[in-house]
């Protein structure tokens, strides 16, 4: 459903700890700001050579990793709850509601306002979600 620029390899994750550690530490805190240089050091790794395995071994760079982490989340916050879009945003770690609308619509393909109208118009049964 969300777009990257690459394909992503998840199981690099699996294969190298030092990636599996920034993963997992990024899953229970994607709500707060990271730098590359504090996922370098919580990878135990010196920042350009996390950069580079990071990028080498996923397949995309940490920072569009991170966004999509984030817009996924959102994805999930859009169809299961009534916040408003603005809130939502700021409550996966985006720092602004414009950075947020606009890295959603550039991996999600639409607004997320123009999702959530979809995803309501699904769960409603209706055929035409713009009527």
């Amino acid at each position: 459903m969300l777009w990257s620029s690459k394909p992503i390899n998840t199981k690099a994750f699996e294969y190298f700890p030092a990636l599996r550690k920034i993963r997992d530490y990024f899953e229970a805190n994607y709500t707060e700001p990271i730098s590359l240089k504090q996922a370098a050091s919580i990878a135990g790794l010196e920042e350009k050579y996390f950069s580079k395995i990071f990028r080498t071994h996923v397949g995309v760079g940490f920072k569009e990793w991170t966004d999509l982490i984030r817009i996924q989340k959102a994805v999930d916050a859009l169809q299961s709850e009534g916040q408003p879009i603005t809130t939502v945003g700021l409550s996966v770690g985006f720092q602004s509601s414009t950075t947020f609308q606009r890295l959603f619509k550039k991996h999600a393909r639409m607004r997320p306002r123009d999702f959530r109208r979809v995803v309501v118009s699904r769960l409603r049964g209706n055929e035409n979600p713009y009527s």
